[in-house]
């Protein structure tokens, strides 16, 4: 089985390289629609198009400054932080439709505040009800710095014969005297085969990249992958980061299957030698697709995340709307405990309307699976989870949607370890690990308390076999570090099975033991769970999915629960070996029963 592992990470290896050649050659053919001297003022006189804003007394041709040329726009002594020249871009953008666009242009500022915060240009666009998306760049004093965002118009934006999209600089720390310089300004339409630069090269710069909750974004030439410079970024809070528009691509292409695969490395000034991100798509209305369920970048050495990721038609729909409203989604990497600096390079996103990693599997490994007994999982699975993710096959494997805590209803099902009360469960849009919601556990009472959810019904329909189990849970009001445990409760003696044993006068299984929660951290348990045919031959049962050993004093928070069955990812059996090698942690819709509140013993078990 090894040997054929082998081969598939060499042709997924392969199949990376070529994209990344795919994705160069498109880039080097992508044309900036705004052509001669509006966007390079190589010519005697200033372009008509070009005006002042913010009480910015003239816009003039500078023939002593140029970014690539001999030429570039003036703004001299700019009176406010806001003072600009402007080009109304409405009759490009209606030329070339609806869409998502990537917008550059390079700045140079002649002088700073000597003291106090300096802020770097953004561009955004006025007399418009349409936002433009852009980062504030770092700026030094006669250097010139680029500054990009993206803007997406949708067919109601562009019905009038003409109208007003004023693209100009904003935000750029003033003093007095100061002169601002313009050159070299690119608007391109977002391609449907990949994303616009991920390379980072020559004169595309950091073209379509941006920044999620902040941070900074920079270009390196000290590090990269490949080529000669890469995508730096300062993460510096929870949900900052770097981020690309992928809306053309999924509006284009449709429902199907995604392969991204990027490079990244973390600064050497990292705090710690790895962190821990999670890759996704966030839509501008809140939704969010994880790719996998996570990867690690290091100090050390570039290492590469490549993953395929399954969009339904709804999924699409949720993601992309250019008709009447502007839905924008993004490549995101997500971490709730890294802040600092790394870097991405060879970003690349392609699109098959069939899973590209089934027709990967060698014909010979459907025929080892039947060898290897399902009760055999538990010595293979040790080494099944960690990592996986640099070379993750498809990403639908989680049958429990349930457990991502989105949505009104997202209560449906869940019940409380503790005399069957339910009135201390609720929804909180204040603490969440991921999305915009997680369930919360108040008035718990009790160190075993803890929401449940029965998870008997979801695996009987997706049969015997190993399965991974991911919870991340957060305390509130901890007063010492706890040592928690996660755990399958049963209700009785009727519900012992190869895995859930009486203890005492409860029933239960221990999947993992000892995890240390601190008090508002998020913090994951994983484990794995290996059932038999006769674990499942009953209509009804209780795995009561739940955590133990979480003080009482604290208020208890789950979120992005998931429940991975590896025979729902194209490819895969539940063969513990070929688990092993194939499996990676998605989002995927299954339906999942509720029960009623579970009552047990109010009498401490034994550990």
């Amino acid at each position: 089985m090894k040997k054929y592992i082998a081969v598939l990470l060499a042709v997924a290896l392969m199949a990376t390289a070529f994209a990344a050649l795919n994705f160069s050659a498109s880039a080097a053919a992508m044309t900036n629609l705004l052509t001669g001297a509006d966007s390079t003022f190589e010519e005697s006189t200033l372009p008509s198009g070009w005006t002042a804003f913010g009480y910015a007394t003239s816009v003039t041709l500078a023939t002593d400054k140029g970014h690539s040329g001999s030429n570039s726009i003036l703004v001299p002594n700019r009176p406010f932080d806001y003072s600009s020249a402007q080009y109304n871009i409405y009759s490009l953008l209606k030329a070339n439709g609806a869409g998502t666009y990537a917008i550059g242009m390079w700045v140079l500022v002649d002088s700073l505040p000597a003291t106090g915060t300096i802020t770097g240009p953004h561009m955004l666009v006025r007399d418009t009800t349409i936002s433009l998306t852009s980062a504030y760049f770092p700026i030094t004093a006669n250097t010139w710095t680029f500054c990009g965002g993206t803007i997406t118009v949708t067919a109601a934006d562009l019905t009038a014969a003409t109208g007003t999209i004023s693209l100009m600089i904003d935000s750029l720390s003033q003093v007095s005297g100061q002169n601002l310089y313009i050159d070299d300004v690119q608007i391109y339409k977002m391609p449907s085969d990949n994303v616009i630069n991920g390379t980072f090269e020559a004169s595309m710069d950091l073209l379509g990249w941006n920044t999620f909750n902040n941070g900074a974004l920079s270009l390196s030439t000290a590090e990269y992958h490949s080529g000669s410079a890469s995508l730096k970024y300062n993460k510096d809070s929870q949900y900052a980061s770097a981020t690309t528009d992928v809306t053309a691509i999924l509006a284009a292409n449709g429902a199907g299957y995604y392969t991204v695969s990027f490079w990244g490395k973390l600064d050497a000034s990292a705090a710690s030698e790895t962190a821990a991100f999670v890759p996704y798509f966030t839509s501008s209305g809140n939704s969010h697709k994880n790719i996998n369920s996570g990867f690690s970048f290091n100090k050390t050495t570039w290492s590469q995340v490549s993953s395929v990721v399954q969009m339904s038609a709804d999924d699409i729909a949720t993601y992309t709307n250019y008709t009447t409203t502007a839905c924008n989604t993004f490549l995101r990497l997500g971490s709730d405990t890294f802040t600092g600096i790394y870097y991405l390079d060879d970003v690349t996103i392609s699109y098959s309307a069939t899973d590209p990693s089934a027709t990967a599997v060698p014909t010979e490994a459907p025929t080892q699976a039947p060898t290897v007994a399902p009760t055999d999982a538990p010595a293979a699975t040790a080494t099944a989870v960690p990592t996986a993710t640099a070379t993750a096959k498809p990403s639908d494997g989680n049958i429990f949607v349930a457990g991502n805590m989105e949505g009104e209803n997202a209560l449906d099902g869940w019940g409380r370890v503790s005399e069957g009360a339910s009135a201390g469960l609720s929804l909180s849009t204040d603490v969440f690990h991921g999305g915009s919601q997680s369930l919360k556990e108040s008035g718990r009472g009790f160190g075993f308390a803890s929401p449940y959810y029965n998870i008997y019904d979801s695996i009987k329909a997706n049969g015997a076999g190993t399965y991974t189990i991911k919870v991340w849970a957060y305390a509130d009001g901890l007063t010492a570090d706890a040592s928690a445990d996660l755990l399958i409760r049963g209700l009785g003696a009727a519900d012992e099975n190869s895995f859930i044993t009486a203890n005492g006068d409860n029933y239960y299984a221990k999947l993992v033991s000892g995890v240390t929660v601190s008090d508002k951290t998020w913090t994951q348990f994983t484990a794995q769970l290996t059932v038999t045919e006769s674990d499942i031959a009953a209509a009804t049962g209780n795995f009561n999915l739940c955590l133990d050993g979480i003080t009482a004093e604290a208020d208890l928070y789950l979120d992005d629960i998931m429940v991975i069955d590896p025979s729902q990812i194209s490819g895969t059996t539940k063969d513990p070996e070929s688990t092993a090698d194939f499996m990676t942690l998605g989002y995927a819709i299954a339906a999942v029963s509720g029960l009623g509140a579970l009552a047990i013993s109010k009498k401490r078990r034994d550990s």
